[in-house]
């Protein structure tokens, strides 16, 4: 039996099996964010150069394809790479975000007392504040904010905080997803080797 372990590494196979979940727009996404572990172990494992002629391998595999390992600002594919390392990590698994130029918009809103004025008499023989408030909205392209049910779970809280944001209980999507300009996408680092141990098949 053939108990190969799949390919589940930043590959250029997986690469573009990610680009090409929006089809024929593929060419929207310009950056891909991915984080510094994953740029480590493709340099690590030498994919940086075409013309050195590496091979690289997977439990003693050829991988179908290459890549080439580019440093921050570089590109795969015309797609530049950004390194974060606040990146979801777990259990090995790396996720990674592709996104077309302005998938993410940000507006600002007017509010009520955006600037007043305090005074604390008591503390460093009188201080004096000033307090400026400011409400920014964040628009991602295809989803929209889900305010009652935001505002059923939290009753008290008149504006969503980060961990808010990312819950997706709080977002519906109403554009067709190929048209959606970003990619969520996982891989793994520890499978990105340079070796020649064969495949170990149990007997």
């Amino acid at each position: 039996a053939d108990n190969r372990r799949s390919d589940n590494t930043f590959s250029l196979k997986n690469f573009n099996e990610a680009r090409f979940q929006l089809g024929d727009r593929y060419r929207d996404l310009a950056t891909v964010v991915v984080h510094s572990n994953i740029l480590k172990e493709l340099q690590n494992a030498n994919i940086t150069d075409p013309k050195t002629g590496n091979t690289i391998l997977i439990n003693g595999n050829q991988l179908p394809t290459q890549i080439s390992a580019p440093n921050p600002g570089d590109s795969i594919k015309g797609v530049r790479v950004i390194v974060d390392d606040t990146l979801p990590v777990k259990n090995g698994v790396y996720t990674s975000y592709l996104f077309a130029s302005g998938a993410f918009g940000w507006s600002e809103l007017p509010t009520p007392r955006a600037a007043e004025t305090g005074r604390d008499a008591l503390r460093f023989q009188g201080v004096d504040y000033l307090i400026s408030r400011r409400r920014f909205v964040l628009a991602p392209q295809g989803m929209s904010w889900n305010e009652s049910a935001f505002a059923a779970d939290n009753p008290n809280k008149p504006f969503p905080g980060m961990e808010d944001l990312a819950n997706g209980k709080y977002w519906n999507r109403v554009f067709d997803p190929k048209i959606m300009p970003y990619v969520k996408f996982t891989t793994t680092d520890e499978a990105i080797k340079q070796a020649t141990t064969p495949t170990e098949t149990p007997g």
